[in-house]
Order: C-alpha cells, then sequence, then structure tokens
C-alpha cells in the first residue's frame, strides 16, 4: 500500500478588528454585524472560543439563499476543532432584516448542541442578526431555559 500524506491550513482570508473576550450578545453582534451587514443572502458564521472565551477565530461556514443557510455540524464544528476551540457561538444574519427566529432556527440551535456535547464543544449561543438589531437565544430566557 502507498501511503498518502494529507495537510491541512487554516488560512485568513479577511481580518476584522474585534474585542478580545466574546461573553455577551451584543459583543457578538458588533463583531459579526461588520462581516454581514452587506450581505444579501443568509451567511452562517461560526466564533470559535477558547476556555477563557478569547475569541480564536471567526468562520463563514455557510453562504445561502434570500431565506435560509443550509449546514451541516461537520462544517460547523470544523474550524473549532482546528482552532482548539472549547466554544462556539453560531450566527447568521436574515437579509429580510427581522431577526426573529424561525422553526428552523430553533431546530438547527438545539441539533447543534446535540452535536457539540459528543464532540465536547460547548454551543454558547446562536445570534441571529437583522436590519440594527438582532436575537439571541441566551438572552431569550424563554426558550434557552428548555436547554
Amino acid at each position: 500500500m502507498v501511503a498518502t500524506k494529507i495537510s491541512w491550513k487554516m488560512i485568513r482570508e479577511e481580518s476584522y478588528e474585534y474585542f478580545q473576550k466574546a461573553s455577551e450578545p451584543l459583543e457578538i453582534y458588533g463583531i459579526c454585524s461588520k462581516i454581514l451587514e452587506s450581505e444579501a443572502v443568509e451567511n452562517m458564521l461560526v466564533v470559535s472560543l477558547d476556555t477563557k472565551l478569547n475569541i480564536v477565530g471567526i468562520t463563514n461556514v455557510g453562504r445561502g439563499i434570500l431565506d435560509s443557510v443550509l449546514m451541516h455540524a461537520r462544517e460547523v464544528f470544523r474550524p473549532a476543532i482546528l482552532a482548539n476551540a472549547a466554544a462556539v457561538i453560531l450566527v447568521h444574519n436574515h437579509p429580510s432584516g427581522d431577526p426573529t427566529p424561525s422553526r428552523a432556527d430553533r431546530e438547527v440551535t438545539v441539533k447543534m448542541q446535540e452535536k457539540g456535547a459528543i464532540l465536547g464543544i460547548r454551543v454558547l449561543d446562536h445570534v441571529i442578526i437583522g436590519d440594527k438589531k438582532y436575537w439571541s437565544y441566551q438572552a431569550d430566557r424563554e426558550f434557552y431555559a428548555g436547554f
């Protein structure tokens, strides 16, 4: 048998200025709204965090259509694993401007929390960015209390 050598490199395509820690939804909104503000279709970002909630990476893991983005746990957790992250925050935009979560948004959040638990990577929040406003599952006590 012939051995195959495989390598994986993370390449920083763009750089953004952001606060070092990201423990509050408002901070995540401030950082990620700059990345997503001009997007006409839904995009999913993964903010990877170390054990002290320092941001170790922000990766766009999906670009969709006007009202949805297809994402799989494999794409969501790959950048977190490569960055040796302890936790992630999911962030996506609603081009309609209304950040109210859809049923699919809620289902994806629960699904990713379950998958993250298997990997040992906590999903701390899912922030949805609209037009000059945001929705955070962490701040939504009624929904978040169910976890």
